[in-house]
């Protein structure tokens, strides 16, 4: 045996004999365990010299910090694996649903275009010479337009609007979470400041931001509803179809889902940055929030969070009531402002709503179209299943209190208001002879009869200008033009 193994049998059978005497003295207690010391000093007084540098090297591992947990959502017990996704099949359908879809409406609005020019209210602009052209359709277009009368503009509207609130929408909650989160954490961590404190996300911010989003994106597809309960409601109040719902609330979902595509490509990169130096995947039940899929804390429960969508449901319809009626002797508003209170409306209830910590659902086709994105994008299957079927449940409740809301407005009709009736005046009688007017003319029929009945004064004006005074000659002119304007 080598000195230095025999010297460190001497201090291994010195420390053993001061451990014996320290657990005599402390009793009988302590003679209990004098045979497991023994057996342990006996068994490592056989291990090789170099098995006292590997206890050393575990205890220095045990000592050390534990690598920084996974990213837990409240509602989940792990942080799941991803999965393989099948996004580029679903983005294949995707696109096939889109063209279909693009050559229908397509379609529709030219032979709309066509059967308008064809009978005269849509003239067909002659084009001018050199870069006139472009005066020529700048005045064309301060005459004004006109919405197409046709369906297939609703759909328009609501896919493309669907898809930029949703893109505005996901920017704004990232803006968010990169400003008042992962960018001070990382300025943080880069100056040594550990663990990093939290920052809370400004809810005035995502209220007054969101709420304009509806706004300008109302007033750029006009018609546009943007969330499943507005269609439903002016379904049920007899303001859009019943026969268009549907078509409707499919082109709202695809938008929606196209805008979550969008933020994946704009986010993807970023949230990459954000959590693989961690060891962990950037598809996680944490990162869904960006993309509409929230989940509430694991202090509350389903039945809490769904009350609270409810409720939503239930006042944003109460606030927006009033908008789709009309008063007597109130005078309408413009339709610019009329969506402005709108997007006021919608701000003060994401500010309500949207951060109070219950997992309140604003938008059900946002979390829907949302969860299958994800699911398609490989985010894990727990995306379905976490904080008890969350997800399958929620984007029902605020088509609840969106009826209770409707049931409601009713009810207050119902109490304080009643319809007007206006006062039909005497029609000039017809005879019935002219086949041209019914017992009652529309405004077009008048309108009709006052053109010929102006462009008959301006012949007999001009027939009998010889024999009249210049006076009498530009009255009957003045007479004529102002029935035509009529």
């Amino acid at each position: 045996v080598s000195p230095a193994a025999s010297m460190l049998h001497g201090c291994r059978a010195l420390r053993l004999g001061l451990a014996c005497l320290a657990l005599l003295s402390s009793g009988s207690s302590g003679m209990q365990t004098i045979g497991t010391v023994m057996s342990t000093a006996v068994i490592s007084s056989r291990d090789p010299p170099g098995a006292a540098v590997a206890e050393e090297t575990e205890a220095a591992a045990a000592a050390a910090p534990p690598p920084p947990p996974a990213s837990v959502l409240p509602g989940s017990e792990s942080n799941p694996p991803p999965t393989a996704g099948f996004l580029v099949p679903t983005l294949i359908i995707f696109g096939l649903l889109i063209a279909a879809g693009a050559i229908v409406l397509v379609s529709d609005a030219v032979r709309t275009h066509r059967a308008l020019a064809a009978k005269g209210w849509q003239p067909k602009a002659e084009r001018a010479p050199g870069m006139a052209w472009v005066a020529a359709m700048a005045a064309k277009r301060d005459e004004g337009y006109s919405l197409l009368p046709t369906s297939s503009r609703r759909f328009t509207s609501e896919f493309f609007g669907t898809f930029v609130v949703t893109l505005l929408q996901n920017g704004i909650v990232w803006t968010a979470v990169y400003q008042y989160s992962a960018s001070p954490t990382e300025m943080n961590v880069a100056a040594g400041i550990s663990p990093s404190p939290a920052q809370a996300v400004s809810p005035l911010f995502t209220a007054v931001s969101i709420g304009l989003t509806f706004t300008f994106t109302m007033n750029l597809f006009p018609g546009a509803n943007l969330n499943p309960m507005f269609t439903t409601f002016l379904s049920m109040q007899g303001q859009i179809a019943w026969s268009f719902w549907a078509p409707v609330m499919l082109a709202q979902f695809m938008g929606t889902f196209l805008g979550h595509v969008f933020t994946y490509l704009m986010l993807a990169d970023a949230l990459k940055h954000l959590f693989e130096p961690q060891g962990l995947d950037h598809r996680n039940l944490q990162t869904a929030m960006h993309f509409g899929v929230t989940f509430p804390p694991d202090w509350v429960s389903n039945g809490a969070s769904f009350l609270s969508s409810v409720t939503m449901g239930f006042v944003i319809i109460a606030l927006l009531w009033p908008l789709h009626i009309s008063m007597r002797g109130e005078e309408r508003m413009s339709p610019f402002f009329h969506r402005l209170c709108v997007g006021l409306a919608i701000m003060v209830v994401v500010a309500a709503f949207g951060n109070n910590g219950l997992g309140t659902v604003n938008n059900p086709f946002l979390l829907l179209a949302g969860a299958v994105f994800v699911s398609a994008a490989g985010w894990p299957r727990e995306v379905w299943t976490s904080h008890n079927n969350f997800v399958l449940y929620a984007p029902f409740m605020p088509f609840v209190g969106m009826v209770l809301g409707y049931m409601l407005c009713r009810i207050i009709e119902f109490l304080m208001l009643t319809p007007h009736k206006q006062e039909t005046t005497a029609q000039p009688s017809v005879s019935k002879k002219d086949n041209r007017l019914g017992d009652e003319p529309s405004r077009a029929q008048l309108a009709a009869m006052l053109r010929e009945a102006a462009n008959t004064l301006d012949i007999t004006v001009g027939s009998n200008g010889r024999s009249g005074s210049g006076h009498d000659s530009g009255s009957m002119s003045s007479s004529a033009s102002t029935a035509a304007t009529v």
